[in-house]
């Protein structure tokens, strides 16, 4: 990160050509632009860098069953889909827990994806009231099933401004686009 706040991506570095501008200290030309993030998870080691995931993700709501447990900020958090790979091992939804209102049981969750075991499709997490297909704290151990998906239903952290229409965009894509193909664009 610059001095401007900002986050570069160097495109091309000239390995060719140096220039010799400070006598035997080779200098390179170097191509950046600024970042664009799209939902990318870092885990850089670096706190300011990896925070801009957390700002900037795609969030999503659930409200779960009540209890007293309650999930950790930052843990990864999984749910069977329902189905295994041809290894039987299951293939599960993964996020992270990004915000967690216990006095309301609400959890919210960013990145999902899931495991590396699955066919790469994007999931997102299910109202489920299946025993075997809770949302699952991997350090805390908490267990707890999704009664409501609240995602898309009030303004989220990426759209605080009055006059975005993200959230409306995103329900009306919602309708038009089917996800649970593999290639809703085209044949397969």
């Amino acid at each position: 990160m610059t001095l401007t706040q900002r986050l570069f991506e160097i495109r091309y570095v000239e390995p060719k050509n140096p220039f010799y501008q400070l006598g035997d200290l080779p200098t390179y030309t170097m191509t950046a632009e600024l970042f664009e993030y799209n939902d990318q998870h870092f885990d850089t080691g670096y706190d300011e860098i990896d925070a801009i995931e957390w700002k900037n993700a795609t969030s999503y709501s659930y409200v779960l069953t009540s209890s007293s447990s309650s999930y950790t900020l930052g843990e990864k958090v999984t749910q069977w889909t329902g189905t295994n790979d041809g290894s039987s091992n299951p293939i599960n939804v993964e996020g992270y827990v990004a915000g967690w209102d216990g006095d309301n049981n609400r959890i919210t969750i960013i990145s999902p994806h899931q495991s590396t075991n699955g066919d790469g499709t994007f999931m997102a997490f299910s109202v489920q009231a299946a025993s075997n297909r809770k949302l699952v704290g991997t350090e805390s151990g908490t267990s707890l099933n999704i009664v409501t998906d609240e995602s898309g239903t009030t303004k989220t952290f990426y759209n605080q401004d009055v006059f975005a229409d993200n959230d409306e965009f995103e329900l009306a894509g919602d309708a038009v686009i089917d996800f649970t193909e593999s290639n809703p664009f085209g044949d397969p």
